[in-house]
């Protein structure tokens, strides 16, 4: 009886120290991804829809192609330094910390950095509208 009160015990334990891993993983990531998108806010050219409504097709291809290719770069340079961070529960009741998939997923850090990136969406909808004319609604 006393095993399996210990079995159970464990396992409580186990999946909160769980659910703390991945809040300390998606808190990391998500501010991670804010402080990421305002970098990338800052290091490419501010919209302006007279600008690049100018630009060709492949000019503004290219400039978002080296934007999504910046934010493909600062992805993986955080999860893996995210992944060298110790977790303070690591090795409790034999948890493991890098065996939890939400580390290696980084869809916070992803998605918050994509959330931010207002020039990007713009810059989008400007090359929708050159294929689509319909999209020329959404072009603040």
């Amino acid at each position: 009886m006393n095993f399996i009160e210990n079995n159970k015990k464990k396992e409580y334990i186990l999946r909160i120290i769980k659910i703390i891993d991945i809040a300390y993983i998606f808190s990391f990531y998500a501010l991670a991804g804010f402080f990421c998108s305002l970098f990338i806010n800052k290091i490419f050219p501010i919209y302006t829809k007279e600008k690049y409504k100018r630009y060709s097709k492949g000019k503004l291809i290219a400039e978002i192609c080296i934007q999504f290719a910046t934010i493909g770069v600062i992805v993986y340079l955080i999860k893996n330094l995210f992944q060298l961070i110790p977790f303070p529960f690591n090795g409790i009741y034999g948890y493991q910390h890098d065996k939890v998939k939400q580390l290696e997923s980084a869809l916070p850090l992803i998605y918050t950095i994509l959330y931010f990136q207002d020039h990007l969406k713009d810059k989008l909808f400007t090359l929708a509208s050159k294929f689509i004319p319909k999209y020329e609604k959404y072009i603040i």
